[in-house]
């Protein structure tokens, strides 16, 4: 057993990234129009992915599968889709836009990339590597946008209208899913994110009735419509941690959750300047822990 014990200690040792303490599965990734930031979900481990001057990002969506994170870069007329390692490096410019991109989508099971251009009013596909651009659907001033991953259908909403819409992948089938004429007490929806296994799309916005900022829910067919949660400042990147039962946005500089049902309201992280984009992903496994510890899994079950 001592010897074994040895092994494990002189084995991490050696890696080259430090194994993250049980229980912190999630990073948060933020974009402040500076730089690309990240944080645990407890708000430890603050840590610059792109510092500034690197980029000028303002919205994000991370590519676990692929390591890497899409952003709108550059907050001016035609800025970019862009990306890079979630580590941070080189940024990889990949579809400029026709006047300024302020939203984005990733699919991963399609491999695309979505821009918001509400100057152009459309949503842009395009894939990773800036081929195969298509214009997805012509709306006016579409803001907040997510993709059913399942399904490939995109969810959005619209900046300085009361309505959420719903596309297909190929652009066809373009509905109305939401409308404030068709709802009582409808927020102007800004932004928006699925919880496919439940059947949910969660978004946040402002209450033109009483001027108040909430997060409200529907089912992915608009039935089911109700209020989750009222907050102080302006809800900006909604986004969901549904494995853990959570949802986190930016709220000027401050990145908050809630569990799913609106309990438990908390600010997580303070930052320096206001909060632009979001996105929740686990922990990436830092390189050989994985493969150690698969082996260490075999040793044990032979000396049993």
């Amino acid at each position: 057993m001592f010897r074994l014990v040895v092994v494990v200690v002189c084995a991490l040792s050696t890696l080259s990234m430090p194994l993250p303490a049980l229980g912190a599965l999630s990073w948060l990734y933020f974009a402040d129009l500076q730089g690309i930031r990240a944080v645990r979900t407890n708000g430890t481990g603050f840590t610059d992915v792109l510092p500034n001057g690197f980029a000028a990002p303002i919205e994000l969506r991370v590519d676990e599968a692929g390591s890497r994170v899409f952003f709108v870069n550059g907050a001016g007329a035609n800025n970019w889709l862009s990306s890079t390692s979630i580590t941070g490096g080189t940024v990889q410019n990949i579809h400029q836009a026709t006047s300024s991109f302020i939203n984005i989508a990733y699919n991963p099971t399609l491999d695309r990339v979505y821009g918001g251009d509400p100057g152009f009013d459309q949503i842009v596909g395009v894939n990773p590597n800036g081929s195969g651009a298509t214009a997805l659907v012509t709306t006016p001033n579409s803001n907040g946008f997510e993709v059913n991953d399942a399904t490939g259908q995109v969810y959005y909403t619209e900046r300085f209208s009361p309505r959420i819409g719903r596309v297909n992948s190929n652009g066809a089938g373009n509905t109305t899913i939401l409308m404030t004429s068709l709802i009582t007490g409808m927020i102007d929806a800004w932004t928006i994110d699925l919880d496919i296994a439940a059947g949910h799309m969660y978004f946040g916005g402002r209450r033109s009735s009483d001027l108040t900022n909430r997060i409200q829910r529907a089912n992915l067919d608009g039935t089911g419509f109700t209020d989750v949660l009222s907050t102080a400042g302006v809800i900006k990147a909604l986004r969901l941690d549904v494995p853990n039962g959570k949802m986190y946005w930016a709220e000027g500089n401050l990145i908050r959750r809630a569990n799913l049902d609106g309990t438990g309201l908390e600010t997580v992280f303070t930052h320096s300047t206001t909060i632009w984009g979001l996105d929740v992903t686990p922990v990436p496994a830092p390189a050989g822990v994985s493969v150690f510890l698969g082996g260490l899994l075999a040793l044990h079950r032979r000396r049993r």
